[in-house]
């Protein structure tokens, strides 16, 4: 956790020598993949991104954002029913490389830090429920690539893929990753030089 703290503020420092900086607010729709998406059906959310622009191709940035993730199915008996949902909140520093500095211009990079998350559960047993909750804190990392389509000089439209994965332990104590396909789309403000 230290160590993630120390990169975010560096990172932060770089903005003396940015050439710019912007702030935008994407949504996203994720697919979870695997044993995740085996318990948890498609969601969505919003991340609020910041860049910082050392270099004209380089964007350096950070991000937070919010996802629910409802529970792929819910079992219903006479005297039994139960659901839940998953909700993640990455905190996290990136790296975009941008091929072209023009009005397209197409992206990958990697997002990394913390991903908090939350299981909500709710079971009830002949008229009685009972609804339990249970936090983490994992590090993860992001995949993502994209096109940013210039709309003005100030504003960009965002079109986006990430894959984040979270790295954590199941309750035996054993490592597990948990992905998600997620598609992204919003707007994006430079600000400065």
């Amino acid at each position: 956790m230290k160590k993630i703290l120390v990169g975010l503020f560096l990172l932060l420092g770089s903005t003396a020598f940015a050439q710019g900086i912007s702030v935008g607010v994407d949504g996203g729709y994720g697919v979870p993949q695997g044993d995740f998406g085996d318990a948890y059906s498609g969601g969505g959310g919003a991340e609020l991104r910041a860049r910082f622009y050392p270099m004209d191709k380089l964007h350096l940035g950070l991000n937070t954002g919010f996802y629910v993730y409802p529970s792929a199915s819910t079992v219903n008996g006479q005297a039994l029913s139960v659901e839940g949902t998953t909700s993640i909140i990455p905190i996290t520093a990136g790296i975009e490389y941008y091929f072209f500095d023009k009005i397209v211009k197409p992206y990958i990079g990697l997002d990394f830090g913390l991903y908090m998350s939350s299981v909500k559960s709710t079971v009830e047993v002949l008229n009685t429920k009972t609804t339990t909750t249970k936090s983490d804190n994992n590090f993860g990392i992001a995949p993502n690539a994209g096109v940013m389509f210039g709309l003005s000089p100030v504003t960009n439209l965002n079109i986006g893929v990430k894959y984040p994965t979270i790295f954590s332990e199941d309750s035996n104590g054993d490592s597990q990753t948990n992905s998600i396909l997620l598609f992204q789309v919003g707007f994006h403000f430079k600000f400065g030089l």
